[in-house]
């Protein structure tokens, strides 16, 4: 964990001390080498909280069946290998495992029984391979993510610790270190920090959607803007129509609806780019004013509204 190391401790103490108060921050470790000792890990937590530790959580099955029993009256789930943020269900994955990762109550939906409803106090600790192991945008609050590419340590240190692991002593030393950690400078609910890795992961899952929405965003020079241009934007075709997949794009960019404006002669609809607030319920004429700012379809010249975007970028 590097640098991140004392902050993880702390993470890992706060479960041993106060195991009933869930924290709304989880832990994403990608380390792009195999063998670097993380299965120890998953041993040492398993150990550490016999019956209430879901190792080997199968986070991809639960994405796509729903079926969550093993994590019942657990306290960390570990998840061993996860590789989903490039997939197409990218987003609607994270949203369900942001309410695993926050809910003060969670659904459990055994694959054989009935569900139920239990308190939740889970913490997730995912390790991954690969920088698109989770889908996380900039407005994240829950991710604390550690990047490395350390190589595997001599055979003799494995050796040494997976020795260790299986001795009782060395378990109730780490049980006593964890319990006896100063927390006072602990903040289970403050939000994980930006940190270089973080960054990683956000970019990698990035669609190009959200890319050329993000230039949008910060570049068109009006606060409002057609419909009609979006789509074109998006799609890079004029008269490109914005799809369902691409609406998940503009809310995370914090696009909104205006609604319907009369533009000469014809009805076009308009998106709010920022300052949703100011914008929202205003007169149409304002709106059309606001429009005038930035250039009108047709008139975006060779290369069409991506040109002009491109232009605008590039200044």
């Amino acid at each position: 964990f590097g640098d991140d190391a004392p902050r993880f401790l702390d993470w890992l103490a706060h479960i041993e001390q106060r195991p009933g108060e869930l924290p709304h921050q989880c832990w994403l470790h990608i380390s792009k080498e195999e063998g670097t000792g993380r299965n120890w890990l998953s041993a040492v937590i398993a150990r550490l909280w016999p019956g209430n530790a879901a190792v080997n959580f199968d986070l991809a099955g639960m994405f796509k069946d729903g079926y969550n029993g093993t994590l019942s009256r657990k306290i960390i789930a570990v998840v061993d290998e996860i590789r989903d943020g490039g997939g197409s269900e990218k987003w609607k994955n994270a949203d369900v495992l942001k309410a695993a990762i926050t809910a003060d109550t969670r659904k459990i939906n055994p694959k054989f029984g009935r569900q139920f409803i239990e308190f939740n106090s889970c913490r997730w600790l995912i390790l991954s391979n690969h920088v698109e192991a989770l889908a996380v945008n900039e407005a994240d609050r829950r991710f604390n993510v550690v990047y490395t590419e350390h190589k595997p340590r001599d055979s003799g240190y494995y050796r040494r610790l997976y020795a260790a692991v299986r001795e009782p002593g060395f378990i109730a030393g780490v049980a006593h270190f964890l319990r006896t950690r100063d927390l006072s400078g602990f903040n289970p609910f403050a939000a994980p920090p930006m940190t270089q890795s973080k960054a990683l992961v956000i970019a990698a899952s990035r669609s190009e959607a959200d890319e050329i929405l993000a230039d949008v965003v910060n570049h068109w020079p009006a606060d409002v803007i057609q419909s009609s241009t979006l789509g074109e934007l998006i799609t890079g075709q004029p008269g490109g129509k914005i799809t369902p997949a691409h609406r998940h794009a503009l809310s995370r960019r914090g696009i909104k609806e205006f609604g319907k404006v009369r533009l000469g002669g014809i009805t076009a609809r308009v998106s709010i780019l920022r300052n949703h607030e100011r914008w929202k319920e205003v007169d149409a004429s304002l709106i059309r004013t606001e429009l005038s700012r930035g250039p009108q379809q047709p008139a975006f010249g060779p290369g069409g509204a991506r040109a002009y975007l491109d232009n605008l970028t590039a200044v």
